[in-house]
């Protein structure tokens, strides 16, 4: 029913959209996160002392790339104290939206093989929705939501879309095809391609000293958006590499993806998103606490069922729809 409806809805809001209609999307209220990302409280003193420095360092506990924005937001914000500066992970402003989306597999009762469902999480500083599926109902839901959260409260201008994801290609042809010609943006999550660049090291490389030098050389290269000398790291190890194959394989990766490869220490240093964590923890609130427990394996009806009732929570329809039968809306009553 709830697959049905949702069908029924994108026929009906898509020619809605298309015609200019004024509509709000529902979202849940944003929330405070529980635990905010930061150095310990007790790093804080050694923070003002070394800031209080002729020649800044960071302190043993800091992490160089924090450490690169917390001078940068000192030198705008002179009277930030180090208990202000602990905390500097990105935020969505006002005009901004931001979603994220992966695939998920869970496991069918034949031996090594599974079922891909997909999920994402679009959000605006007002709040946040869940959307879950499969096939292209999901990637027409997405489309959808994306293009309401779009829109400002007021009108024009219209809100910026930044979409993070893992490089997939079925998500390379959905920004392609639907939001890239609303003047979106597409990011390659840091954290994808850091670790790609670690898999690729372990094939191609001789021995442990060379692959933590080949992996220290590419990722700082890809941290300041240099894939044009991360590709000549991967060409000089050529002559000496173990295997070739995984070595054209991570240079062609690079090179499909160098649009949307972004100067990450740039973002980094101004506070804005650089990785998909949004979709990865979807990933594990809809589906893998409940379905990727050892020995465990499904049906499909059966996985995507429960994933769409856990939606229906996250999303705050569950009293709407159990209790007074309304079946869940991308628009808001």
């Amino acid at each position: 029913m709830l697959a049905q409806a949702e069908r029924v809805e994108v026929a009906r809001l898509s020619a809605l959209v298309a015609e200019g209609a004024e509509l709000r999307p529902r979202l849940a209220p944003a929330q405070a996160p529980r635990r905010w990302a930061g150095w310990p409280m007790a790093l804080c003193a050694a923070v003002d002392q070394a800031l209080a420095a002729e020649a800044p360092c960071p302190p043993t506990g800091v992490r160089v790339a924090d450490w690169e924005r917390v001078c940068s937001v000192r030198q705008e914000e002179r009277s930030a104290a180090a208990a202000e500066l602990r905390r500097l992970g990105p935020r969505i402003s006002p005009d901004e939206v931001v979603a994220s989306a992966d695939e998920v597999l869970t496991r069918r009762p034949q031996r090594r093989q599974f079922w891909e469902s997909r999920t994402a999480r679009v959000a605006t500083a007002q709040g946040y929705r869940y959307v879950s599926g499969t096939g292209a109902v999901f990637l027409a839901v997405l489309g959808l939501l994306c293009a309401l959260c779009q829109r400002a409260p007021t009108g024009p201008p219209a809100r910026r879309l930044l979409l993070l994801a893992d490089g997939a290609c079925w998500l390379r042809d959905f920004f392609a095809a639907v939001l890239a010609p609303r003047g979106a943006l597409l990011l390659l999550d840091w954290y994808h391609l850091a670790h790609r660049c670690r898999q690729i090291s372990t094939q191609v490389c001789r021995d442990k000293p060379t692959r933590l030098r080949f992996v220290r050389t590419t990722t700082a290269l890809l941290w300041c958006g240099d894939v044009d000398g991360a590709i000549a790291v991967a060409e000089r190890q050529r002559a000496v590499a173990k295997h070739v194959g995984p070595l054209d394989q991570w240079i062609h990766y690079l090179d499909t993806r160098r649009p949307i490869i972004p100067c990450y220490r740039e973002r980094h240093q101004q506070r804005q998103y650089i990785g998909s964590g949004h979709a990865e923890k979807a990933n594990d609130l809809l589906v893998a606490r409940r379905q990727k427990h050892q020995g465990m394996h499904w049906s499909e009806e059966t996985s995507v069922a429960l994933m769409r009732l856990r939606t229906l929570r996250l999303n705050e329809d569950w009293d709407r729809y159990w209790q007074q039968r309304q079946l869940p809306s991308l628009l808001a009553a």
